[in-house]
This record gives structure tokens, C-alpha cells and sequence, in this order.
């Protein structure tokens, strides 16, 4: 037995207490971490808690939330019988009580198991929503156990660490975070320091969340905190394991900030260069963090924000404005694209919209913003609006990012201008805010059942450049993520759009899945780009689908609603028109005018390049025919090391911007098709813009390619062609001379903007025909 002097307050560690430390579902070092105790031998640990943790009803396992046993069992608790309650959690009759919370496992935990675990979850697998674990699982779990969530691989023992380090922080005798343990991380002196606020966000957010504050390419050195609410942990705990630990990413309880003061706060955090408060739903894009820091190097500059966007991409806000000619102020700019937002870098608003602020910690009154995050209000109106007396209030129109949760009840509770004419420290509408971006406000619509708050409804003002000409609305399947910026239908809405406004049109590109929108009265023509997903058209508009990729998934049913249908292939578009008895028109893909030779171009040494992910079963097939043919390789695409090309990989993404200098500098261009694209006569875009670029290009057989590029395409069948190819490029290709000429020809013919002439042509026989 353990004892003390019964003076100092005796402990006694009973039998029970030896049991209960043995216990597997007694976990002797969290419950430590969670009672704040130094190291003790594991029955005295079990004593404390009898004596302490269980009147609290605190926690003895890191996956379990000891509110959720039944009344009577937390009576025994809290009389001190734990051992108890802990052989009760081994019957049938505890089946039903919660472990771990509900997981969103793509394999989940398996009774059967030695180790409660038949395996590693299948990679690229459907998330779903697991069921909760058993007491008899969890009793058998081990470090390397695996608990995948999402699309992150973690185990119990990195979970159970994470859960561990929340519950110790670094706390004081009383509960209350040491501010200097829990925010001074090792930094520079140009350290940026994110808090992110949980007030409730799925785990899968706040991973998502956090990861791409820290992913950004950035000089500064860049720390998030993590702020948890009761019941929290585990989705913290999760966070911080997904990304490695401690080292960029810390935890801390909200109940242990709530008693630190504002002098302790400003103490620990002062000499931060920024302070980001940001959303648990908001997922930054490229660099959003530092472009926002960046703006604070201004001195005028009190705090800046970045553009809210929906999931879709369509925009939640730019920040606050005032309605002309009411007291409201509504998100600037919500629901248009992000390419209606003006061409300045920045802009100064009327008030904080929902999602983030920046500021500089050491100019800014601290308790409005620290207790802000201790009353998890970090959104409230009152923050935007006192940044903007100590100065501007910025929204920086290049840092982008997503909020992926309903904002409508936070911005509906927007309070009103009470007085714009008393708030001097309004700026002053000279333009009008509208006015300035482009847009006129021609009425308020009033409150709906919708919305309990008026909204602008928008027209171009007279005199504009776009007023009276067509708008197009280019629709994409591509997500409006990192990795669907990746996708070759977005460079391609991008340079159309581009040819449409040099054709004196007002041109957007909208991505998956944006249908009919509350702005859509403002377009004349929608578009739909059919790659991979099909989009519905819009009624009311002139709708025209272009298939420019995967016929195969193509129903021509899909024709049905759209007035005009054209296709980048003259057979398919032939067989199409026979099927559906719809007229089918031929538009090729086309070059953007960035493309074009380079005379100072230098030969890289890798000499076959090739552009693209790689995909089963090969990676792809021209550079698996490729490297069987000798020929010397350089790739640039996600997922090469896969199939065994790391020696040959470059890089996972080559800019956008890059592509025309690397493909008039390979020796040779490598293109492949989709089978299905291959065999009914679809040509790629990448074949454009590297015969563009004077290139080279070998690729596999499609109809009518190597006639429709006067032989700076030529096809191959089997590896002896394709060596063949290679060694003679110099006598089977035509001379730089004349590649440069038949670049020429293709800017001419096959340029965006000779495609955006005859979709012009096009729409306006639409008007014509229903005029």
C-alpha cells in the first residue's frame, strides 16, 4: 500500500485501485495528463482519481465521453466504484455506449481480430460513416493500430498521444493555459500566428482547414492554434496527429483561456508580426495567408481580410458594404464569380464579412479580440468595424478562399449602419464602392423567407465597357480545388474566356456544380465546357454545348434544353448528329496565344517530355511505349513514382505559365489520348498548343491528326515505330523553319480567339432565330 501522513492528507491506494490501474480501459497516463499529476506509479493515479476525477465525472480514457454512460452508471462513478463500471463496460449490456465518437472510417474496427484491426484501410477507398467503437475493441487496441479517418491514415497510439497533450497543455494549478507555453512556438521574428476556432466543425474540416493555412508557399514562418470547445478533444487530437505532431500545429482547451487576462494574452502574443483569426470551415488557397499578412506592411492598413468563396467558387463576400440608399450592409459582390472581382489588389471595405482577419498584434486593442475567441465569437461585426476606426479595413482581392459551411445566419447577423453619417470612420463613397467594381445597384430586393436580409440586385451602369454586350457564363466540371485547378478543362475556360472579352464580351467561368444562380439573370449565354460531368443548361439563357473530351460518357440525351451543340471531333460529331437527329457542328480545341515559338528556347537534356498525371494500368501508355523504346524521358504529373517512373519525374505540376518555353525546348512533345477520345477523333488540347510552340509531337493514332498539323504531329503503332521516330526526328520531322510556319497557321486557324469568333457567330443566330 501507498500511503501519506494522514496530516498532509493521507492517500491510501486500495485493492479496487490496484484493479482499476490494470485495467486496459484505464488509461493511466491520460487520466495523469487530465488531473494535471506528476509521475506517479499507476494505482496511486487510480486513487486520485477515485478521489478527485470521479465527483468531476472526468474522463479515464481518451475515447471516451463519460457523459454518455447511463445515469447509473455515472452514480457509480461518482460514489469512487470504478472498477465497477469498468467490468460493466465489459457486457453486452454496454454495447450501445459510444467509443471514439462516430468515425468516418473507410474500414472501421473489427471485432474479430487479434488486435482489433483486419488490416490497413484500402487506399483511394469511399469514406463512410463508421459506427462507433466497442469497449471490447478498444480494451485490445494497440499503438500501430490503425483508426484512418478520411483520407488520413492515423493510429491509435498517435491519437492517444495528441489526446494526452491537450489534456496536459501546460496548465496552471487552476485550470488556466499558460499563454507564453501554449502560443510562443520557436519563430522568427516575422512569425504569423493563425488561431483557428472550433465551434463545432466535422474533424475532417479543421485537418482540412488547418493543412492549408500551413500549405502555402511562404518566407514567413507560419503557427496555427487550434481553440476546442467542451467535448472537442478528440476532433483536436485528430488534427494535430494528421499533420505530425506539435511542431507547426498546437491545442489548447477554451476553457483554459477563459480566466487568462488580456495583459497576460498581449504579453504572450505581441511580438507576433500578424495574428490570423480564422474560420474552422475556411480552407485557404495558394498563399491567402501571407498575401493577407503582406497587406499589414502597410501602415495605413489596420487589418485585412481575403475574398470569401463558396465551395462551388461563387462568391460569399468581398468583404461588407453599405446598400446604396439603406442603412444595410451586405457581402460585397456575393453570388458573382470571382472574375467580377475588380482588377486593383486590394480594396478597402465597410465591414468584416464572415471568415478571416489579419491584424498586427501590437497596435490592436486585445481584449475585444481575445475575448472574442474566449466567447468563440471570433466573427463578430464589432472586430471589422473597430479595425476600421484605427484605419483601413482591406479585403485583399488575390487571397482566396473557401468556406465550406453555411455563413448565411452569421452574415445575417450583420447588424445594421445605425448612423452612416456619424461614423466618420466609414470611408467615404467617392465612387460608390458598386460603382468602382463595375456594377450599378438598380434596387434592393427586400427580405424573404430565404433570407431575412435585403440584397442588391445588380445591372451594368451606362457607359460601362460590357453594358449592352453579350455575357457569357463558361461552366466547367472541375471542382474549385487545388487539385481541380489541375484540370485541363480550367486553363482552357481561362483562355476562352480571355478570347471572349478580347471579342468585346463580358466572360465568366463558373466551376462544378454552379447551375442556375440568383446572378444568372445577368448572363446572355451559357456555355458548358462537357468534359468528364455533364451540367444542365439554364432556361432563359442561349445555352450551347461544346463536348471537347470523354464522348463515351456522352448521352445525347443531354442535347435536349441546349440550342446549339458543337464537338472537337468531325466523325463523332457526324455520328452524333444521326443519333439524336440534332445538328452537330465541328469546333476543334485550340491554342491560347501564349503559345508560340521561342527562338532563345534551350534543349533540355531530357528530350521526350510529357505533360500529365499518371493513371492505370501503365501510367500512361505513349511513355511506358516510350521508355521501352529508350528513349530518354522527362515527366511532369502527380503519381508517377507509382508505376515506377521516379527516376524520369521532374515535378508533380509544371505551371500553367511554363508550358510554352518547355514544349518549344523538348526535343520532342510525348501526347496520348483517352481510347475512347483516340478512337473517335478527338484531339487533345495539349497537341494545339505544342505544335503552337513549334514543337515536335509524337503521339498515338487519331484520326485525321497528322494531315490537320502538316506533319509536326506524327503517330506511331508499335515500339519500332516510335524508336524510329525518336533516332530520325531531324529527316521525319519538318525543319524548325517550317514548324514555325505551321505554328503560325494554327494561332491563325485554331487559336481561342478564332474559336470565340465563331461562338459569338453562333450565339447571335440563336438571338436572330428567336427574336
Amino acid at each position: 500500500m501507498l500511503g501519506e501522513n494522514a496530516a498532509e492528507g493521507a492517500l491510501i491506494a486500495t485493492g479496487a485501485d490496484w484493479s482499476v490501474a490494470a485495467h486496459p480501459l484505464f488509461d493511466t497516463e491520460f487520466v495523469a495528463a487530465v488531473l494535471d499529476l506528476p509521475a506517479l506509479p499507476p494505482q496511486e493515479v487510480a486513487a486520485r482519481y477515485r478521489l478527485v476525477g470521479a465527483d468531476g465525472l472526468a474522463p479515464f480514457h481518451p475515447l471516451l465521453d463519460v457523459s454518455s454512460l447511463p445515469e447509473v452508471i455515472r452514480v457509480l462513478l461518482q460514489t469512487g466504484d470504478l472498477l465497477a463500471v469498468l467490468r460493466w463496460l465489459e457486457t453486452d449490456e454496454a454495447r450501445g455506449v459510444p467509443w471514439g465518437f462516430p468515425w468516418h472510417a473507410r474500414e472501421q474496427l473489427a471485432p474479430s481480430s487479434a488486435n482489433g484491426a483486419e488490416g490497413h484501410p484500402t487506399r483511394g477507398g469511399q469514406q463512410s460513416r463508421g459506427r462507433s467503437l466497442e469497449a471490447r475493441e478498444v480494451a485490445r487496441l494497440s499503438p500501430t493500430d490503425p483508426l484512418p479517418y478520411g483520407d488520413v491514415d492515423l493510429t491509435w497510439g498517435r491519437i492517444r498521444a495528441s489526446m494526452t497533450s491537450i489534456a496536459r497543455q501546460s496548465r496552471r494549478s487552476d485550470g488556466v493555459a499558460r499563454p507564453r507555453d501554449v502560443f510562443d512556438f520557436d519563430r522568427r521574428s516575422n512569425s504569423t500566428l493563425v488561431v483557428v476556432i472550433d465551434r463545432g466543425a466535422r474533424p475532417e474540416r479543421l485537418i482540412r482547414a488547418i493543412r492549408s493555412a500551413l500549405a502555402g508557399p511562404s518566407d514567413r514562418s507560419i503557427r496555427v492554434v487550434l481553440v476546442v470547445h467542451p467535448n472537442r478533444d478528440l476532433s483536436g487530437a485528430l488534427a494535430v496527429a494528421s499533420l505530425g505532431g506539435y511542431e507547426s500545429v498546437r491545442v489548447v482547451r477554451h476553457e483554459s483561456l477563459s480566466g487568462v487576462s488580456d495583459q497576460e494574452a498581449s504579453d504572450a502574443l505581441s511580438d507576433y508580426a500578424a495574428i490570423v483569426i480564422a474560420d474552422p470551415d475556411l480552407v485557404w488557397r495558394d498563399s491567402a495567408v501571407e498575401m493577407l499578412v503582406d497587406a499589414l506592411d502597410e501602415p495605413a492598413v489596420s487589418g485585412s481580410q481575403p475574398v470569401i468563396s463558396a465551395s462551388d467558387g461563387t462568391l460569399i463576400a468581398a468583404g461588407l458594404e453599405v446598400i446604396p440608399g439603406t442603412s444595410h450592409r451586405a457581402p460585397f459582390l456575393e453570388g458573382l464569380s470571382p472574375d467580377d472581382l475588380p482588377a486593383s489588389e486590394r480594396r478597402v471595405a465597410r465591414g468584416f464579412a464572415p471568415g478571416a482577419v489579419a491584424f498586427r498584434p501590437s497596435e490592436t486593442n486585445f481584449g475585444m479580440w481575445w475575448g472574442a475567441i474566449v466567447q468563440a465569437e471570433p466573427f463578430a461585426t464589432s472586430i471589422g468595424d473597430a479595425l476600421a476606426r484605427q484605419g483601413s479595413l482591406v479585403v485583399v482581392l488575390g487571397s482566396r478562399t473557401v468556406l465550406t459551411s453555411d455563413v448565411e445566419v452569421r452574415l445575417a447577423s450583420v447588424p445594421p449602419v445605425q448612423d452612416e453619417g456619424s461614423a466618420d470612420w466609414l470611408p467615404q463613397r467617392q465612387p460608390l464602392p458598386w460603382r468602382a467594381a463595375g456594377w450599378d445597384v438598380a434596387y434592393v430586393a427586400p427580405p424573404t423567407n430565404e433570407s431575412d436580409r435585403p440584397r442588391p440586385i445588380l445591372t451594368r451602369p451606362e457607359g460601362h465597357p460590357f453594358r449592352g454586350r453579350m455575357r457569357w457564363a463558361i461552366k466547367v466540371g472541375a471542382a474549385y480545388s487545388r487539385s481541380g485547378d489541375r484540370w485541363g478543362d480550367v486553363p482552357f475556360a481561362a483562355d476562352l474566356a480571355r478570347a471572349l472579352r478580347a471579342e468585346g464580351c463580358d466572360a465568366v467561368v463558373d466551376r462544378f456544380h454552379p447551375g442556375a444562380r440568383r446572378w444568372s439573370y445577368l448572363d446572355d449565354v451559357v456555355l458548358v465546357l462537357r468534359g468528364r460531368h455533364p451540367i444542365t443548361p439554364v432556361p432563359g439563357r442561349r445555352n450551347i454545348l461544346w463536348i471537347i473530351s470523354r464522348p463515351e460518357l456522352v448521352d445525347v440525351r443531354e442535347f435536349d434544353g441546349f440550342d446549339v451543340i458543337v464537338a472537337s471531333s468531325a466523325p463523332w460529331a457526324a455520328r452524333a448528329s444521326a443519333l439524336s437527329g440534332r445538328r452537330v457542328e465541328v469546333l476543334l480545341q485550340a491554342a491560347a496565344d501564349r503559345f508560340r515559338p521561342s527562338s532563345r528556347a534551350q534543349r533540355f537534356a531530357a528530350g521526350a517530355l510529357f505533360v500529365g498525371g499518371a493513371r492505370p494500368p501503365h501510367g500512361r501508355q505513349v511513355v511506358a511505349d516510350a521508355r521501352g523504346a529508350g528513349l530518354p524521358l522527362e515527366l511532369w504529373g502527380p503519381n508517377w513514382h507509382e508505376f515506377g517512373f521516379t527516376d524520369y519525374h521532374a515535378g508533380e505540376y509544371l505551371e500553367n505559365g511554363e508550358l510554352p518555353s518547355r514544349y518549344a525546348a523538348a526535343a520532342v512533345v510525348l501526347s496520348d489520348h483517352f481510347p475512347e477520345m483516340a478512337k473517335e477523333g478527338f484531339i487533345n488540347n495539349r497537341v494545339f498548343e505544342a505544335v503552337a510552340a513549334g514543337a515536335r509531337v509524337i503521339s498515338d493514332k487519331v484520326e485525321g491528326i497528322e494531315e490537320l498539323f502538316g506533319g509536326a504531329v506524327r503517330t506511331y503503332s508499335t515500339l519500332e515505330e516510335l524508336e524510329h521516330l525518336w533516332r530520325d526526328r531531324d529527316r521525319l520531322f519538318p525543319s524548325a523553319r517550317d514548324r514555325r510556319r505551321i505554328a503560325a497557321r494554327v494561332q491563325r486557324d485554331h487559336s481561342f480567339r478564332a474559336r470565340a469568333r465563331r461562338l459569338v457567330a453562333l450565339a447571335d443566330d440563336v438571338r436572330a432565330s428567336t427574336a
